[in-house]
């Protein structure tokens, strides 16, 4: 039995626990909707639909990423939608390796197949064929407001410069299939303004534990994000397949006001959007639009990521995304200390085994939506485990990235 007093320490975690459970229930209906769709593209062939942008420019900020791009471009040209609806804006933001100087070498491969590739820089005024790279006053900085700097710069200098009406966000190390630009462009409709893709990470040659682990812990991370954007309340998606029409990315402000902010380039954006404008943000968990993606290295790059992603928590338009962010972290500390009190004898076993309960039953839920719906089923052996590391890593990444420092990429 639990204490009449001890209940009072049990809301926080019955409100996080009521939150996950709508999560993980709004993830498994958008798994169902999604099997239950037709082909839309055949359909889409009988009878064009109104309201899909006209065509998608990919933008690919880029620092140091020479041994990623190859595989990525290569991709990219064997696109199957037809080469007059889409384009490549790699833009290299200061890197000290080759990478501008091979996107020049692709964008000649593709002017071969027809397909247009152009290499953009920031910070600088060259001109170059064949690649037409080009600046625009997005990477020195606008008049109003502080200069834009890292990643947001980039993808800014990409959305100025794109020929098309919507642009599509894809990391240098990411990988995608030759249906994900049509299919990406036919998840639009007259309502929407972004579409959130699903993102994994890929496996690498040496497939450790700990590879295997954090797989199946971003799916559930990208999960929640993805469960949030179905009910209606953006949270948060991954940058590494974020498309959204330029008009939206403008009615919303772009990054105006957050310039400094080192992270958040998706996050903040998706928030802005949603509360700025009356645009839709759609998630899709396609597996034509999945994008496979590198994953962190070891534990140490791992906990970096993190810490980026927490940076921007207290920067949330959306009061209510904040709110949801200082509920997990306060669910987090008591899924950690109530064990230790009844340890201590200080509160009664019944107490701190509920409150664990609250919060492992509707994460298994959702990260075991999650894995299905991002093909990951055969990692969910590992949940325990993972959950234990991200209740760990919860207690003290938040402190990290509210107050420490770091950059996008260093050069």
């Amino acid at each position: 039995m639990i204490p009449a007093w001890e209940i009072l320490l049990l809301p926080l975690p019955l409100c996080y626990a009521l939150l996950v459970w709508r999560l993980g229930g709004a993830l498994r209906r958008l798994v169902r909707e999604s099997a239950a769709v037709p082909d839309k593209g055949a359909a889409l062939q009988a009878d064009p639909q109104e309201g899909l942008p006209e065509g998608i420019s990919v933008i690919i900020p880029a620092r140091n990423e020479e041994r990623e791009l190859p595989d990525t471009l290569a991709a990219l040209l064997e696109q199957d939608l037809s080469p007059d609806r889409w384009e490549i804006l790699l833009v290299d933001d200061g890197s000290v390796d080759g990478t501008a100087q091979l996107g020049e070498e692709w964008a000649g491969r593709a002017a071969e197949r027809g397909c247009r590739l152009r290499v953009l820089r920031t910070g600088t005024r060259a001109v170059k064929a064949p690649s037409e790279a080009c600046v625009t006053p997005a990477a020195e900085g606008r008049a109003a407001g502080k200069p834009l700097t890292g990643k947001k710069a980039a993808i800014t200098l990409g959305v100025d410069q794109a020929v098309f009406d919507a642009v599509a966000m894809l990391d240098a190390d990411s990988r995608v299939s030759p249906t994900w630009l049509r299919s990406l462009r036919e998840a639009y409709d007259a309502e929407t303004g972004m579409l959130a893709g699903g993102v994994v990470f890929r496996a690498p040659a040496v497939d450790s534990l700990f590879q295997r682990m954090q797989r199946l812990e971003y799916m559930g991370l990208l999960g929640a994000g993805l469960a949030s954007l179905a009910a209606g309340r953006p949270y948060y998606a991954s940058g590494t397949n974020l498309s959204y029409r330029v008009g939206a990315f403008r009615e919303a402000g772009g990054y105006g006001g957050i310039e400094d902010v080192p992270s958040g380039d998706d996050t903040l954006l998706i928030q802005r959007l949603h509360t700025r404008t009356a645009w839709q943000i759609a998630p899709s968990i396609d597996p034509a639009v999945l994008v496979r993606t590198r994953g962190p290295a070891g534990p140490r790059e791992f906990l970096r990521q993190r810490v980026r992603w927490s940076s921007t928590e207290f920067l949330f338009p959306d009061r209510r995304a904040l709110a949801a962010a200082l509920l997990l972290y306060l669910t987090v500390l008591a899924t950690a200390l109530l064990p230790l009190l009844a340890l201590a004898g200080a509160i009664a076993p019944a107490t701190a085994a509920a409150a664990v309960l609250l919060k492992l039953v509707p994460d298994l839920r959702l990260t075991a939506a999650a894995a299905r719906a991002l093909g990951g089923r055969e990692l969910m052996p590992l949940f325990l485990p993972v959950w234990f590391v991200q209740v760990a890593y919860g207690l003290v990444v938040p402190w990290f990235g509210t107050f420490g420092g770091f950059r996008w990429r260093d050069p």
